[in-house]
């Protein structure tokens, strides 16, 4: 699955819809969408483009009701993207601070039907380090948690991978690469 953001919706600028559609329906692989996911309108238009999965941030720190108005439509395809920032949640693009605690903010939406999550650690983004509140959150939840940003090399992967084999078997991990950070090699176009 490709995770796929966008930033300029994400930091409440001019959303890029026409070309986060264009990027979707060109895909060979299912596509999960996020960045200024804030009402139901924006989660069925994404949804119609063939989104797989479409992630709430902001909105599910500050309009729960949107969020389960998308989960009674659509539930399999809500994902909840958790940001934080000094260990509090963070909203619209990870510039404010909600002053929420993750952890209750993630069993909130577990108990609501939400399976899947992606959570950021903002100030780990490219740099991995401890892994503990990511692990805390998957175990809280229970779902499918991407630990997003901060995977900048294999050993990171490695991490990331022994962690989900001592944790919870009901939780599932993947990791979210940031394109500076990427542990692939570089290709020279031939």
């Amino acid at each position: 699955m490709l995770h796929l953001v966008d930033l300029d919706a994400a930091f409440g600028e001019t959303p890029q819809r026409a070309l986060v559609e264009r990027i979707v329906r060109r895909a060979a692989i299912p596509v999960q969408v996020g960045g200024g996911v804030r009402t139901l309108e924006d989660f069925l238009a994404l949804r119609a483009s063939g989104a797989a999965r479409v992630v709430f941030g902001t909105a599910a720190a500050e309009n729960p009701d949107v969020v389960s108005r998308a989960l009674d439509e659509d539930g399999d395809r809500v994902v909840v993207g958790v940001d934080v920032k000094d260990g509090r949640v963070a909203v619209r693009g990870w510039t404010e601070g909600t002053g929420a605690n993750p952890l209750d903010l993630g069993q909130k939406w577990a108990a609501a039907g939400v399976g899947s999550f992606v959570y950021t650690e903002v100030e780990r983004d490219g740099v991995m380090g401890d892994l503990s509140a990511t692990a805390s959150f998957a175990r809280a939840t229970g779902g499918k948690v991407i630990a997003s940003g901060g995977v900048g090399s294999l050993d990171h992967l490695r991490a990331l991978k022994s962690i989900a084999s001592r944790e919870s078997k009901e939780s599932s991990w993947a990791a979210r690469c940031t394109r500076r950070h990427s542990p692939w090699p570089k290709h020279k176009a031939s």
